[in-house]
């Protein structure tokens, strides 16, 4: 896996060469975001399955090797005590014509983490609107960001194919004293 800072100013990462597994996508239900509604929501879809999400530990060691200063201004060292989750991964299937609004994560989300399961539409991948970036569509690769208030970011999936993603949140909860 190889991980690419897009901007020093902007925590946005683009990955590359993430390894996947080949996966069975055919069974899947409306995703609950029973604390929002999009015009779209019906649109996505929760995958039943998992998959290995534990090659994010090189993520989690390059935020505490990092010197960048937008990091020292959102965390001041705090991001040494993160420990990549062992779980709530989502495998999200967005059906075309799905689109979720400029937002902001909440305050509980330090960063999410976001992986192509297969070539997915060109255009469908996460767009961060201050940066001017869109985020990779192929298999194995992605984005990793930290909740910001400059990676504010939208998601227009235009198919004509669905989009199947790798989705995992690090949260306050990820930040341990040992």
């Amino acid at each position: 896996m190889n991980i690419e800072l897009i901007d020093e100013n902007f925590p946005v990462w683009k990955i590359t060469d993430w390894q996947v597994p080949d996966i069975d996508y055919t069974e899947s239900h409306t995703y609950d975001q029973s604390s929002k509604y999009y015009t779209s929501s019906d649109l996505r879809h929760t995958v039943n399955t998992s998959i290995d999400m534990s090659q994010g530990i090189n993520i989690q060691e390059m935020l505490k090797d990092s010197d960048l200063l937008v990091l020292d201004q959102m965390w001041k060292g705090h991001l040494n005590r993160l420990k990549w989750p062992k779980g709530s991964t989502n495998i999200l299937l967005d059906k075309p014509g799905f689109k979720m609004g400029d937002h902001i994560d909440n305050r509980y989300v330090i960063g999410v983490l976001i992986i192509n399961l297969k070539d997915n539409p060109i255009g469908s991948g996460t767009y961060f609107t201050e940066l001017n970036y869109g985020g990779p569509t192929k298999k194995g690769t992605g984005l990793f960001f930290l909740n910001h208030d400059n990676t504010k970011h939208n998601i227009v999936q235009p198919g004509p194919e669905d989009r199947l993603i790798a989705y995992q949140t690090l949260t306050l909860d990820d930040l341990h004293y040992d």
